[in-house]
């Protein structure tokens, strides 16, 4: 939407924009210390299909803690995204025809594939 980009480039004096609309990006500061396991850095789209804690979830099935091979972490996280995308409500952000679903589904089939050889 609009609203976003001109918030990711600024609206350099469009007078389509509403005066309202701010053009320089939210930023929070937070201290990181080693007791942290990861950060999620995801688009809007995420945030629009999947709720905060089904994505830490997710993220959590692919920490290194869970012993898994690296392969079988990125596979764990991958299926599960598409698993919880299969039951949601499309947004103008996913569809079926979106790219990274496309891209989530090709991801799937290289590591399958490499796990075969």
């Amino acid at each position: 939407g609009i609203l976003e980009t001109s918030r990711g480039l600024g609206n350099h004096g469009d007078k389509v924009i509403k005066k309202s609309v701010i053009n320089s990006p939210y930023v929070w500061t937070y201290e990181i210390d080693p007791s942290l396991e990861c950060i999620i850095l995801a688009t809007e789209g995420l945030w629009q299909v999947l709720q905060n804690d089904v994505v830490v979830d997710i993220v959590t099935q692919a920490l290194p803690s869970h012993h898994l091979p690296i392969p079988s972490r990125v596979e764990t996280a991958l299926r599960s995204v598409l698993e919880k995308y299969g039951k949601t409500t499309h947004t103008p952000y996913f569809t079926h025809e979106d790219e990274v679903l496309n891209c989530m589904n090709e991801l799937l089939y290289l590591i399958e594939e490499n796990a075969d050889v």
